[in-house]
């Protein structure tokens, strides 16, 4: 039985995913919504994994879908992080700068400590080193919450496709055989030659 491609539905879901948890507002609600953007590229990953297998026939297990979510989410972290990279390189950061100081600027004296340990996490994230840790840590929450994600989904799919005696979801391969409709009913013995009896 062969499995279906790994690398295209991971791609197209990583590639999806992190554009838009990208979106400035949107990806903003998306992560105070249960940190639904690390969630989503697993979840998207599995179900185009899944509809590559029913051709082959292939069931999509849970170590499947844990594996396809893992790297859903590793190609999702990246995009996400080259995107925000470009972002600060084109447009800048001066406005969220200001944004975050008017943030800081409302706490107490004895909390200035705070703002500055802020300020220089975020000075130290936009230099090139800063960015490669950015880049890490994106990727392995992408990673790890979404091989989480992907294999409950596998299990979720399977078990809607388990029948009367259980087991894991199989699809039949394109072009093979259909079985029969209707039973083989074997051909009648012919009469006897004495007759119905059966003696002389």
């Amino acid at each position: 039985m062969n499995k279906p491609d790994l690398l295209k539905p991971t791609l197209i879901a990583g590639l999806i995913a992190g554009i838009i948890v990208s979106i400035p507002i949107l990806g903003g609600v998306l992560t105070c919504c249960v940190c639904i953007k690390f969630w989503a590229p697993g979840v998207l990953g599995v179900l185009l994994y899944n509809k590559a297998a029913k051709p082959l026939g292939y069931p999509v297990r849970a170590g499947d879908g844990a594996l396809v979510g893992m790297v859903s989410g590793v190609f999702a972290g990246i995009t996400h992080s080259i995107i925000n990279v470009a972002k600060m390189a084109i447009v800048g950061n001066a406005a969220e700068q200001a944004r975050i100081d008017e943030a800081l600027a409302g706490l107490s004296p004895d909390q200035q400590w705070l703002a500055d340990w802020i300020r220089g996490v975020l000075a130290s994230s936009q230099s090139i080193g800063g960015m490669i840790i950015m880049l890490l840590i994106a990727t392995f929450l992408f990673a790890l919450f979404s091989a989480i994600s992907g294999m409950v989904a596998a299990m979720v799919a399977g078990s809607k496709g388990r029948g009367p005696q259980g087991g894991s979801q199989w699809y039949p391969p394109s072009g093979s055989p259909s079985a029969p409709t209707t039973p083989h009913v074997p051909p009648e013995p012919p009469p006897s030659a004495f007759g119905p009896g059966g003696s002389a």
